[in-house]
């Protein structure tokens, strides 16, 4: 076997060196990339700072989560239509009243919705809480 020259084997040598020194150098970069990209840390600390957030300030966290909630509601919702029974639908279209008049009355009833619920929270409470002492009474 035929040996080959001291300089071709320095070069092999130092080739090899390098690629080492590549490789550690690309571990290192893979590392920090994994740590940047780990979602999990990143949503844990952002739930945390959010569930601190909504302790502090309630009254804004549910006013803010009332508006979002509004926009949310107000966007269409994506919609798929058959277009055979669009075409032969047993309602005729709306008049432009009439589709103003139940745009407006969709926030509406979710607002009253909220309101007797809320008043009705208190008679209920009471409701039952004169049914438990008529039970406990007697």
């Amino acid at each position: 076997m035929a040996q080959l020259p001291k300089r071709k084997i320095a070069e092999k040598k130092q080739l090899i060196e390098q690629l080492e020194r590549t490789r550690t150098q690309l571990k290192g970069d893979l590392g920090n990339i994994q740590q940047n990209l780990d979602i999990s840390k990143h949503l844990e600390s952002t739930g945390k700072r959010l569930e601190v957030t909504i302790k502090k300030h309630p009254g804004t966290s549910m006013a803010a989560s009332v508006v979002v909630g509004l926009l949310l509601s107000s966007f269409a919702p994506r919609s798929r239509s058959v277009p055979l029974l669009a075409a032969h639908s047993a309602y005729p279209p709306l008049p432009p009243q009439k589709k103003a008049a139940f745009s407006l009355s969709k926030p509406l009833f979710g607002i009253l919705k909220i309101a007797f619920t809320t008043a009705a929270l208190p008679l209920i409470k009471k409701a039952l809480r004169k049914k438990l002492d008529d039970m406990v009474g007697h």
